[in-house]
């Protein structure tokens, strides 16, 4: 499955339309799915994945609001402040974040 198809089948889901389909062998989207192979990669593509998150809240899907969110912060951590935040989120828990916020 591409970024295209899981994107289109998160779309799907939110508008309760994927079981309709027989485009995809899959009936559903995990949180694991999502992060795995979606990929935000400019201004419309979290666009997209922003508007999903109200359907997706309304049916309960937290899962998939999550790997979203997580998708958008990725996007939003691209430029080299944004990997020196990444790192430190991953790697050190937010320690660098905090010791700067208590100078």
């Amino acid at each position: 499955k591409c970024n295209k198809c899981v994107r289109t089948m998160t779309e799907l889901l939110a508008l309760n339309l994927l079981h309709r389909t027989n485009a995809f062998s899959a009936s559903d989207v995990s949180e694991s799915l999502l992060l795995k192979r979606a990929r935000i990669r400019d201004s419309l593509d979290a666009s997209y994945f922003t508007e999903f998150i109200p359907p997706l809240s309304a049916q309960g899907r937290d899962d998939l609001i999550r790997g979203i969110q997580e998708l958008l912060v990725r996007y939003q951590e691209k430029d080299f402040k944004g990997i020196i935040k990444r790192i430190d989120r991953v790697l050190f828990k937010g320690f660098i974040k905090k010791r700067i916020s208590t100078n």
